[in-house]
C-alpha cells in the first residue's frame, strides 16, 4: 500500500541498488535517533519525583461500592497496583490488558476518581471519535452521583464550547476531559494534570505517546486490548512499563463471535 499524492507514481529500487543502500541506512539512522530519544525520555522520567496521592477516602470507597457488578481477581488486582503506584511518589507508567469486556474502563474510571478526589486534572485519550463518545457517555453515568465535571473533545465539539473547555482546562475548571487525537494539540495545557489514561494504546504510534510524556510527567494509565500483547514487544514489555494482564472475563459477559454470513443484493453490510 501505498500514500501520497494522486497520481504520484512510488519509486520502486532494485534490492541489488546503490539507491536501496541507502535507503536503509537512512532508515536505521532514524531508527537509532528515535530508540535514542525514547530512552532519554525514560530515564529522565524516572528520575524525577512524581505527585504522591493520598490513601483511599470514604468517598473513593463509596464511589467503588456503587460498582453494580462483581469484580474479578484480574480486577482487584489491577486496581490495587494501580493504586499502589499512584500513592507512590514514583511516575507510572503502566498498561492494563485485557479484551473486550473485561472490565478495563472500571478500572480506568476508579483510578480517576482517586486523582479527581486529590484536586488532580484527568486526560482520556481515545484513537477514534465514537469511542471518546462512547467512554463520555459511560463516565457521566458513572460519575453522575459526584460533583465532577466532564468534557468532550473531538470533532463533533462545537467551537464555542471547545473554546470553553480549553479555557475551563488551563484555569483547572474543568476535572476530567475525554478525547481523541484533540487532546494531543498545543493548546492542550491542563492547570494541574495528574493522570493520563490511553484508550487502546496499540492505535497510537510512538511519536505521539513520548510526545505526551515530554510534555507532562502526569500518572499514566494505558488500557490495551489483550489481542494486541504480541506487538507490543520493545517499547512496552522490555522494562519502561509494568503491567497487568486481565484474563478473566466480567461475569455474565458473552464472548464476542465473529460469523461470515451471506449478504443479499442490495442488503446493507452489517459492522
Amino acid at each position: 500500500k501505498y500514500t501520497g499524492k494522486e497520481g504520484y507514481a512510488p519509486k520502486i529500487n532494485s534490492l541489488n541498488s546503490v539507491a536501496w543502500e541507502k535507503t536503509k541506512q537512512r532508515v536505521k539512522e532514524k531508527i537509532r535517533y528515535e530508540a535514542s530519544r525514547l530512552l532519554k525520555v525514560q530515564a529522565e522520567r524516572s528520575l524525577k519525583k512524581g505527585f504522591s496521592f493520598s490513601k483511599d477516602s470514604e468517598m473513593q470507597t463509596l464511589f467503588e461500592n456503587e460498582f453494580i457488578y462483581e469484580l474479578t481477581q484480574d480486577q482487584i488486582k489491577a486496581i490495587n497496583e494501580i493504586k499502589k503506584d499512584m500513592e507512590s511518589d514514583l511516575p507510572m507508567d503502566r498498561i492494563l490488558c485485557g479484551d473486550v469486556g473485561y472490565g478495563k474502563t472500571e478500572v480506568a474510571f476508579r483510578a480517576a476518581f482517586k486523582a479527581i478526589y486529590d484536586s488532580k486534572q484527568v486526560l482520556y485519550l481515545c484513537p477514534t471519535t465514537l469511542l471518546s463518545k462512547q467512554q463520555y457517555e459511560s463516565a457521566l453515568e458513572r460519575f453522575k452521583n459526584y460533583p465532577v465535571k466532564i468534557g468532550l473533545l473531538n470533532r463533533f465539539t462545537s467551537k464555542k464550547e471547545e473554546i470553553k473547555i480549553l479555557k475551563e482546562l488551563e484555569e483547572g475548571n474543568i476535572d476530567f476531559v475525554i478525547g481523541t487525537h484533540r487532546l494531543l494539540s498545543d493548546d492542550i495545557k491542563p492547570k494541574d494534570l495528574g493522570l493520563l489514561i490511553i484508550d487502546e494504546e496499540q492505535r497510537f504510534g510512538v511519536t505521539h505517546k513520548e510526545k505526551i510524556k515530554e510534555k507532562i510527567q502526569s500518572k499514566i494509565v494505558i488500557e490495551d486490548p489483550v489481542v494486541k500483547i504480541t506487538f507490543k514487544r520493545n517499547g512496552n514489555f522490555i522494562g519502561p512499563k509494568t503491567s497487568n494482564c486481565k484474563t478473566t472475563q466480567t461475569k455474565n459477559n458473552l464472548t464476542a463471535a465473529p460469523s461470515i454470513l451471506d449478504m443479499k443484493k442490495n442488503q446493507a453490510p452489517v459492522r
